[in-house]
């Protein structure tokens, strides 16, 4: 994106908001992105075009997170980072009721990009600030806050750095830390932006917060000690973790797994499924295959809560490596769990497998792998699917040899 501010008004109040929601409206087919850019150049600058075609890709991807995408501003990088509607709204009920009692409640959404959780959090009712260091990020947030309905005084977003803020102990901030400070993304804290030193300051002088880091995130016991560090997902991917801090802690000293059901779309109250535990329980190993196997979300094997998950429903663990649980019974379905009945076990052996599949006149065929080291699309070209039936096929690891289950989806 252009770095010119002048341009970016000129999107976001003038003249460019007009004939962007004309554009987003007509919805142009990408064939007629050609002919569009010529006859936008004959109006405005090139950057301007630029300005107007870049926006139109975004919002049709910021459908994906945002029902509303088509009213909004996205920079590339601050669509990839942003917290979906529906995840956001999960997060804004955590906060609802850690204030619930509380007087004169502020809220704080610091590194906020171009608004995910801002505006998630504004639903509240509370005044909130966001902030951003960014010129341009921090503009397009507050054009987001004005489309969704959100004025200022109760919301405006601040170009700042949140480093040098005075923040007072009694509010309530979300704080979502730069992981490409040097331009390459990092889960290392230490080199996230502001600083862990800042953060632990941050903690010890406002205890009530979130921090939100990437999944596979190592959080210093600086932070996570008194803590609850939830990981968060939806639609089978693991989204995010979130340390949970002071009065916003359900579960102190605890993980959670959590995967959000609610689509991104909807209007009704956020759903979710989520379990707790300790990381260090012990998994039930076990050397067979039950009538029943099941798939961990993703959540669960970043949280490192497949003991507590396997204790819960009473299943073995096939392989620590792979993660897949199985058991003689079925289980009542959840969203923590995929589950598939059993047909066939036999050794990852794709001769095997090709006379099973034709025999058997699958053509939808699902490739599913834990443990394994295999390329599924060329093994799909090898097994050549070809018929009316469905199948899924598991490859793991079955008491230390590589092996391919063949099993229905219990839907």
């Amino acid at each position: 994106m252009t770095r010119n501010i002048s341009d970016i008004d000129w999107l976001i109040e003038g003249p460019g908001r007009e004939r962007l929601d004309l554009l987003t409206a007509e919805s142009p087919d990408p064939s007629e992105l050609v002919a569009l850019t010529g006859r936008l150049r004959k109006e405005f600058s090139a950057a301007q075009t630029h300005l107007l075609l870049e926006q139109l890709r975004l919002r049709e991807r910021g459908l994906a997170k945002f029902a509303d995408a088509r009213s909004l501003f996205f920079t590339d990088l601050g669509l990839q980072q942003s917290t979906d509607s529906a995840v956001a709204r999960y997060k804004a009920d955590r906060f609802r009721q850690a204030t619930a009692d509380a007087q004169d409640v502020s809220l704080l959404d610091l590194c906020c990009g171009i608004g995910g959780d801002l505006l998630a959090l504004a639903e509240l009712g509370s005044p909130i600030v966001g902030v951003d260091r960014d010129r341009l990020t921090a503009a397009l947030a507050a054009a987001n806050c004005l489309a969704r309905g959100f004025d200022p005084p109760r919301v405006r977003v601040d170009e700042a750095d949140v480093t040098e803020l005075f923040i007072s102990p009694g509010c309530f901030w979300h704080l979502d830390p730069d992981r490409r400070p040097v331009g390459r993304r990092t889960t290392r804290v230490e080199l996230h932006e502001p600083s862990a030193a800042w953060v632990e300051s941050l903690i010890d002088r406002a205890p009530n917060g979130a921090l939100k880091l990437a999944p596979a995130a190592e959080v210093p016991a600086e932070w996570s000690d008194g803590a609850e560090l939830e990981w968060i997902g939806r639609a089978r991917q693991c989204r995010q973790l979130v340390v949970w801090l002071g009065s916003l802690a359900r579960s102190p000293g605890q993980r959670a797994a959590t995967v959000v059901t609610t689509p991104v779309n909807s209007t009704d109250p956020v759903e979710a499924v989520r379990i707790v535990g300790d990381s260090r329980r012990p998994e039930r190993l076990t050397d067979s295959v039950g009538q029943y196997i099941f798939d961990p979300d993703p959540t669960v094997l970043a949280a490192d809560l497949l003991g507590t998950l396997a204790d819960r429903h009473e299943l073995s663990v096939v392989d620590r490596q792979s993660g897949y649980l199985t058991g003689d019974t079925p289980i009542a379905a959840t969203p923590l769990l995929q589950q598939f009945e059993v047909e066939d076990i036999l050794p990852l052996d794709r001769k095997q497998l090709r006379r099973l599949i034709t025999a058997r006149e699958i053509g939808h065929l699902e490739l599913k792998k834990r443990g394994i080291v295999d390329d599924l699309d060329r093994l799909r070209k090898q097994l050549r699917p070809k018929g009316k039936n469905r199948a899924t096929i598991l490859l793991t690891p079955v008491a230390g040899r590589a092996t391919a289950i063949v099993a229905r989806r219990c839907e």
